[in-house]
Formats: C-alpha cells, structure tokens, sequence
C-alpha cells in the first residue's frame, strides 16, 4: 500500500463503487438499446413511445394555442418554438 492508501483507505473503496455504479448504469443502457433496436417488442414499444411522445407535444402546442388566444402568454416567448405544419 502507498502513503496516499494508507492515509485515506476509504479513497479506494469509493472509486471502487462509483467504477460498479457506472458499469451497472452502462449494462443497463446497452440492454435498452438491444431491447428497443434488436427485438421485435422493443421496436413496438418504441414506435408506442414515439407515438405517445407525439400525442403529448401536439396537445402542449393546442393548449400554447388556446393561451396565446386569451392573451395569457406573449407570443414571443414561444416564437423560437419549431411548430408543426
């Protein structure tokens, strides 16, 4: 052991557990990427999710809308805002 391990044991254990932290966070991300772009039920799941993700940004532009009709929010708030055509 050298003088910084001995001086600071608990410095190693902590790299240690940020090290599997990261790698179970890592294992996990690449089994969503098999799931969503290798499988059969990903691509459903993620052709649902890109659906509903849709669903809920027409319903934020329909409501931005209905505000900006009453006069509740400045347009130009919302101006750099790409809309749906």
């Amino acid at each position: 052991m050298n003088d910084t391990q001995q001086e600071h044991p608990q410095h190693h254990h902590g790299t240690d557990f940020k090290f599997m932290v990261g790698f179970f966070i890592g294992g996990l991300v690449g089994a969503l990427v098999i799931f969503f772009l290798g499988t059969k039920e990903g691509k459903k799941a993620g052709r649902f999710l890109r659906q509903k993700g849709e669903d809920v940004i027409d319903e934020l532009e329909d409501k931005v809308e209905e505000l900006e009709k009453k006069g509740k929010i400045r347009k130009r708030l919302f101006k750099n805002i790409p809309r749906k055509s």
